[in-house]
């Protein structure tokens, strides 16, 4: 069924538990300032489509390395890797598709 914007629990390693729907957004916001998080991804649909809004503590500078579930293949050549936007606050998306291997993502920096 649908899904709504499931808070994840933050920390040095991250796994969203997708549980084999189509299509699901869930929300990560920093709560210390931690430094970098490995975000996990677990039992997603092939065609499925995922959006994962992030939100930096007040002081920012928080990163995210893209870990297991699938190989992450990042738009603009990004070898796999994102860049959060740094400053206190900020909004970030990422979404990505999943083929059955490959997680296709494209990561929107900065909404204000």
């Amino acid at each position: 069924g649908p899904s709504t914007f499931d808070p994840q629990t933050d920390g040095t390693t991250v796994t969203w538990p997708i549980n084999n729907v189509l299509n699901a957004q869930a929300s990560l916001g920093f709560t210390a300032h931690g430094g970098t998080r490995t975000l996990n991804i677990t039992n997603p649909v092939i065609g499925g489509s995922y959006i994962l809004k992030l939100t930096q503590d007040s002081t920012g500078g928080e990163g995210l390395i893209l870990g297991s579930g699938c190989t992450w293949r990042v738009i603009g050549n990004g070898s796999g890797a994102i860049s959060l936007s740094s400053t206190g606050n900020t909004v970030d998306i990422l979404a990505f598709i999943y083929d059955g291997s490959n997680c296709y993502a494209t990561l929107g920096k900065n909404y204000n």
